[in-house]
């Protein structure tokens, strides 16, 4: 049994063995079944205060199976869906807590960005595996702590005594007031994506979206250059690889290469332009 609510999007989907009686229980409903529709009616009044009529940018369905509820929240810019995310009761009342409301999403990226802030965050993961076979496993390191641990200098960051932390890998312009981290992820970016490194820039003027995605790229890239140099770790912006289907299609069928290029390594835009800045240190002139 379903029913449609209007008011934002939202859709309530009724869970195997649900009588539509329940929402009547009233005072024999337990401790956390109040939690739980308390959780939903703040989720559905921010929804609401967040979407406009014409574009909506969040929606989500309610469901409920053997008595867990968990929320399938979706993500939207204009027409288009970025993101679907399935999050228990629990974690929807921690994404409340966050301010939700001031941040938008880059559309190519895992990645968000906030105009009043001035700030974006995007996952970076290393394009090879350069971890130790097996002495992650073994030491418990997780995969954000071994890379600040390479970036500190640490031949050796596998053999980490949890709980040690190695401190977020940091460069800025005092100049222009910009900072690049990278390190573990913000707790709101870690309640949409389930992801563990991040990198963060702060101190930006942002006011559109393909202009923080210049942003995102340019200072990136060139820093992302400038490390593989220094420590010998590759790393790269995480692509949204979303499909509503759940599912892949090629619209146009492979074929073999008939076409040559030039040798910039094509993980890095503008490759010779960024070694002229790496060669300087200096890659904020990437910037507007």
């Amino acid at each position: 049994m379903e029913k449609q609510d209007h008011e934002n999007g939202g859709l309530y989907v009724m869970g195997p063995g649900e009588s539509p009686l329940a929402q009547e229980r009233g005072k024999r409903r337990t401790k956390k079944e109040k939690e739980n529709d308390r959780i939903e009616a703040e989720l559905k009044q921010r929804c609401a205060a967040i979407n406009s009529p014409e574009s909506p940018r969040f929606s989500y369905e309610r469901s409920a199976l053997f008595g867990t509820i968990n929320f399938r929240l979706f993500i939207h810019l204009g027409k288009e869906l970025l993101l679907e995310r399935l999050l228990s009761a629990d974690e929807v009342g921690r994404l409340l807590n966050q301010d939700l409301e001031k941040y938008t999403f880059l559309p190519g990226y895992r990645a968000i960005c906030s105009y009043e802030n001035g700030d974006i965050e995007a996952e970076i993961r290393p394009i090879i595996n350069i971890r130790p076979r097996g002495s992650l496993f073994q030491v418990g390191i997780s995969g954000t702590q071994y890379i600040l641990g390479r970036l500190s200098g640490e031949k050796s960051p596998e053999k980490l005594k949890y709980p040690d932390k190695y401190p977020d890998f940091q460069l800025s312009d005092e100049n222009r007031g910009i900072t690049l981290r990278i390190g573990e992820s913000s707790p709101l970016f870690s309640l949409l994506f389930h992801s563990q490194t991040t990198i963060k820039i702060i101190g930006l003027k942002l006011s559109k979206i393909s202009e923080a995605i210049d942003y995102l790229e340019q200072i990136s890239n060139a820093a992302f250059f400038w490390i593989d140099l220094k420590f010998a770790l590759p790393l790269n912006l995480v692509k949204s690889q979303f499909s509503q289907t759940g599912t892949f299609v090629y619209s146009i069928k492979p074929q073999f290469p008939h076409k040559s290029f030039d040798n910039t390594p094509y993980r890095y835009t503008g490759m010779r332009e960024a070694q002229k800045r790496c060669r300087s240190n200096n890659f904020w002139h990437f910037t507007k």
